[in-house]
């Protein structure tokens, strides 16, 4: 069964709010110096990706995809 595009939306809110998370009071010095958060920040950032090209198959939109 194919999931519902909203819950591609809801990963990618939930997304965005970790990477606030993960960086909040950091300067960019403070976070280009630490791997594990930017690990961490890229890994939501392919999940957002992931997310959103999910979205465009869900709704048909595939041409925009390179797939």
């Amino acid at each position: 069964m194919k999931r519902d595009y909203k819950f591609f939306l809801r990963d990618i809110a939930e997304a965005c709010k970790h990477i606030q998370e993960f960086t909040a009071e950091m300067e960019l010095e403070q976070f280009l110096g630490d791997e594990k958060t930017s690990n961490a920040v890229v890994r939501k950032l392919k999940i957002i990706g992931e997310a959103a090209k999910n979205i465009l198959i869900s709704k048909g939109c595939t041409k925009m995809l390179k797939i």
